[in-house]
């Protein structure tokens, strides 16, 4: 499952991962991504993960849709 966070930080996008990740979930975290992408934001990610249960293979999938489309170079690092 893959939960959105409020962290206090409007510009990150912050999610909490416990148990199983589904598709539909990880096409919902992406969709995110898209959307700051496209306002031409860095993306500033805040990732908690409680748990692992699994990744369904269609959300692997997605993943590398994900990173084949638009890469890395969108991601901030910052500490």
């Amino acid at each position: 499952m893959i939960e959105m966070v409020d962290i206090g930080f409007d510009k990150a996008v912050a999610y909490r991962i416990e148990g199983k990740v589904t598709e539909e979930e990880i096409t919902s975290i992406f969709a995110k991504f898209k959307e700051k992408i496209k306002k031409g934001e860095k993306l500033i990610l805040y990732q908690e993960i409680t748990s692992i249960g699994g990744v369904e293979f269609d959300a692997v999938v997605e993943k590398f849709k994900f990173l084949f489309d638009f890469g890395i170079s969108h991601f901030s690092n910052s500490t």
